[in-house]
């Protein structure tokens, strides 16, 4: 029962977009809870047919109405998780077993050990409900103990008295407490777990915005660099073309400064990526791959060296894919973009292949170059915020690493295979559970 249920239809409020690690931790909280209660309405069902068979072999009077009490209250329970009702799960759940125990606890004598069960209902109250709604579990808790005094002392009983032999309460008593224990020792493991896995959540939570922190202060420190070079490089030429007379000269410096608000225009390009990478939730729709990887080549023909350079696809004919298609873009974008920048002007012909691996329902797509290639020993790197793997580059050093978040918010992964003077392949795969659909 560890994967009985997965929340398709779960919301997350507005505000959570600008906080990813809150909204994966809400989200993870929710399932977990899910999966409790799905847990405790599936053992309430196995404990509610354990009786019933008792009861037939020792052919003991019990109303037919407690085990089909039990049976609705677990089959309700569960089907009010799975419409993801997990709140009005937890309250009907509970109530509805104390008062079902409360019945017969209070139709029987208390020699049978029925009582124990109410120290069961607020074992899953303390369970079910986390400290910061202790009032409830609080409440639910003094809730199972007015029954118990109730059941106890009070000669009131909704349901008809009902007498046993010494014998029968002798088999009675002993399988009340052997289910009792069972229970409660589950309850009380499920607690456990559930604190466990609060820790551990927390310490993943820790770890990532010790992430976020220090990537965020390389990003201030490097980007502030990237953006005050080509500023200071077009102050310069500034002051050159006004001191210049010669015209062919500044027509040179011109070219120039457009080089350089060329590159900054793509670098605050790829900070606003990474920012909307880093903030917006993941939005799915249906997308044609071919026809996005043709419009993010048409996007970047006029780039420097573009039209050096010869693309072709193959495997993407008629491929689409349920995919967020910012994310997406974002990915495609600076694999082309890189094949681009990175081509070995030596060779005669620059060449970038791109081919569409597709499953029964994943697919992958490899970017192959023959461009000037990447030592082994920096394959891991290049992926790192700004990195910069040759001397002579001029990017950012955010592409690659733009590349690996977004895929990673996407559930994907990427694969690089790379030599010096060879070439460079990047091979990016979408999972299984990111919906894909093949055409």
């Amino acid at each position: 029962m560890s994967n009985i249920l997965k929340l398709d239809n779960l919301t997350i409020p507005e505000h959570s977009n600008n906080n990813h690690v809150t909204s994966r931790l809400v989200v993870r909280e929710s399932v977990q809870h899910a999966n409790l209660i799905s847990r405790l309405a599936i053992i309430m069902m196995m404990v509610t047919v354990a009786y019933y068979v008792m009861y037939l072999i020792f052919a003991f009077n019990a109303p037919w109405q407690i085990f089909a009490m039990f049976a609705f209250t677990s089959i309700i329970s569960y089907f009010l998780v799975r419409i993801n009702r997990l709140n009005f799960a937890k309250i009907f759940g509970l109530l509805s077993f104390n008062t079902i125990i409360y019945l017969v606890a209070a139709s029987e004598t208390h020699l049978t050990n029925i009582n124990l069960y109410f120290i069961t209902g607020g074992i899953a109250a303390l369970v079910l409900y986390d400290y910061q709604e202790k009032i409830k579990s609080f409440g639910f808790i003094t809730f199972s103990f007015a029954l118990y005094l109730l059941a106890r002392f009070s000669p009131y009983s909704i349901l008809p008295n009902r007498d046993f032999t010494p014998q029968e309460v002798s088999i009675i008593s002993l399988f009340n407490l052997a289910i009792f224990g069972y229970v409660t020792t589950y309850l009380v493991i499920l607690l456990l777990k559930g604190n466990y896995l609060k820790k551990e959540d927390l310490k993943r939570q820790n770890a990532e915005l010790v992430k976020i922190n220090n990537e965020l202060d390389r990003f201030i420190y490097s980007s502030s660099h990237d953006l005050r070079a080509p500023l200071s490089s077009l102050l310069g030429l500034i002051q050159l073309t006004e001191l210049e007379h010669d015209e062919s000269l500044k027509k040179d410096y011109l070219k120039m400064m457009r080089g350089r608000i060329a590159a900054m225009e793509l670098f605050i390009k790829e900070i606003i990526d990474y920012a909307k990478n880093a903030r917006q939730e993941t939005e799915y729709e249906l997308i044609t791959l071919n026809d996005e990887i043709q419009k993010i080549i048409n996007e970047l023909k006029y780039m420097e060296g573009a039209s050096t350079i010869s693309v072709q696809c193959t495997g993407l004919e008629n491929i689409k894919i349920n995919c967020d298609l910012m994310r997406i873009r974002i990915v495609l974008s600076n694999l082309i973009s890189n094949a681009i920048k990175y081509r070995d002007k030596s060779k005669k012909k620059c060449e970038l292949l791109i081919n569409a691996v597709t499953n029964t329902n994943s697919v992958s797509i490899e970017f192959k170059d023959n461009g000037i290639g990447i030592p082994s020993s920096q394959h891991e790197k290049v992926f790192d915020m700004f990195y910069r793997a040759h001397e002579t580059s001029t990017g950012s050093g955010l592409g690659l690493y733009l590349v690996r978040e977004t895929l990673s918010n996407l559930k994907g992964s990427i694969k690089i295979h790379s030599e010096v003077g060879e070439g460079s392949s990047f091979i990016i795969t979408l999972p299984d559970d990111a919906n894909v659909y093949i055409k």
